[in-house]
């Protein structure tokens, strides 16, 4: 499987996520909702799609997809566990105190790592680090942060997203930084994922309704059973 076609199909986690959503957690989308993860697939994939010097586009292998669709499953279960912890079954503990139990294990192992490697320098951690080091450690520490925050706040969902956008923002920077020159399908592709965000923001379902609708539906079970209880003790006696 060549880098490209990874790429694009790699846009399956966005699915994914979504069902995962729905199936564990819960999560109920709305018609419109369902419809507009579709459309945020479509985006980035078409964005990413670069077609060879012939003109053609090659699609992977039947065991190269069957890989994509294991990754693609692995990605959704773990963000959807994250928020699962974070939202649901730990839910009442402030954000500062998980991150801290997100992120301890990767300094234990990664420390670990660092002082039993025989290639370690010898003049110090901070002495062989330059400004651009500090630079890229407080951005990938700035995501981990925010990715926590939106994942408690908002969701799993919500997280693809801004994941996706990210991708198209990062070429809008190119564009003045690096030179990049983005084709038509870069442009398509932004455009629906547009479309695809303001369709998930305005077409959500009202919870509170949905959820009032549930216990309305409960409500009438019981008293229907509890009739029904009542016949049956009329004719008992």
């Amino acid at each position: 499987m060549n880098p490209p076609t990874f790429t694009v199909l790699s846009n399956l986690k966005i699915l994914t996520t979504g069902l995962f959503s729905y199936i564990f957690l819960n999560r109920i989308l709305s018609t419109t909702q369902w419809i507009s993860l579709v459309l945020l697939f479509i985006g980035t994939t078409i964005a990413q799609i670069q077609f060879s010097s012939e003109g053609s586009f090659e699609f992977t292998s039947p065991f190269g997809f069957l890989l994509i669709l294991i990754f693609s499953s692995i990605s959704a279960g773990a963000s959807v566990y994250t928020e699962y912890v974070m939202k649901d079954k730990f839910g009442n503990e402030s954000i500062n105190l998980q991150n801290i139990k997100l992120y301890l294990f990767g300094v234990l192992l990664n420390g670990l790592v660092y002082f039993t490697l025989s290639y370690r320098s010898d003049d110090g951690f901070f002495l062989t680090l330059y400004p651009i080091h500090y630079a890229i450690i407080i951005s990938v520490c700035s995501l981990g942060l925010i990715t926590s925050a939106i994942i408690k706040y908002s969701g799993s969902i919500t997280k693809v997203y801004a994941s996706s956008l990210a991708m198209f923002f990062s070429g809008f920077v190119c564009y003045y930084i690096l030179e990049f020159s983005p084709n038509i399908n870069f442009f398509l592709g932004a455009l629906i994922c547009c479309l695809s965000v303001h369709m998930y923001s305005t077409g959500g379902l009202d919870q509170y309704n949905v959820i009032r609708s549930k216990e309305q539906e409960s409500s009438l079970i019981n008293e229907d059973l509890e009739e029904n209880i009542g016949l049956e003790k009329k004719i008992f006696y």
